[in-house]
């Protein structure tokens, strides 16, 4: 059975989603983190779309309803390391500089 979305007090964009038919595709995901999910605040559950599902089910303070992935993608490990010990050498070029600079 699907679960039914509590329908007092919701947005109109809620209802809406409360007012998906038994089974349907929003009855079935509806969780309490997704009761912001119409204005964009809320935060996507990671275990939702994996094999095994989230344990917390409804009560889950995630939302389980579909999200766009953000438009900027993270680089990959090997370049965010080297971008960190960019900004580290440069850190140090600059703390040495402040220091020789008050020695003057």
């Amino acid at each position: 059975t699907g679960l039914k979305a509590p329908v007092a007090g919701l947005a109109p964009d809620h209802e809406a989603l409360a007012g998906t038919e038994e089974g349907g595709p929003a009855s079935a995901k509806w969780t309490r983190g997704a009761e912001l999910h119409a204005f964009g605040v809320c935060r996507p559950c990671l275990f939702a779309f994996i094999e095994d599902g989230c344990k917390n089910g409804a009560g889950c303070s995630y939302c389980h309803l579909e999200h766009t992935r953000s438009q900027r993608t993270r680089p990959c490990k090997s370049i965010r390391t080297r971008c960190k010990r960019l900004v580290e050498g440069l850190d140090a070029n600059m703390t040495a500089e402040s220091g020789n600079t008050a020695q003057h």
